[in-house]
């Protein structure tokens, strides 16, 4: 099962992303964040503003919801979507393998 501890230390602070809060409900978790842009000089051009729904039974079946009218970097957010969904989804697997390691270990 997922936990705020498990979110704060699998979920990215660093690398353009940014965990502003997170706030639990009865059966999710959702954490809003921040996606900082940079172009190809590196310099930061904007942000993208957004959550992620993370069922506490189920995390691999995450949801990222965009705030659109939050948002400072529009132009190309349907390109970089994919980016932050692959990106999320590495960090989020992190957390699954250690919730099943942690539930062998209760099993043995």
């Amino acid at each position: 099962m997922v936990t705020r501890e498990l979110l704060e230390k699998y979920l990215p602070d660093h690398s353009g992303f940014t965990v502003r809060h997170i706030e639990e409900k009865k059966d999710k978790f959702i954490a809003y964040m921040d996606y900082h842009v940079m172009n190809d000089q590196g310099y930061y051009i904007g942000y993208i503003d957004f959550s992620l729904h993370i069922p506490k039974d189920n995390p691999e079946d995450f949801k990222l919801r965009v705030h659109r009218k939050r948002s400072h970097y529009l132009v190309r957010y349907y390109d970089m979507r994919w980016v932050l969904e692959e990106a999320l989804s590495y960090d989020i697997g992190d957390m699954i393998e250690e919730i099943e390691a942690k539930r062998g270990e209760d099993v043995a």
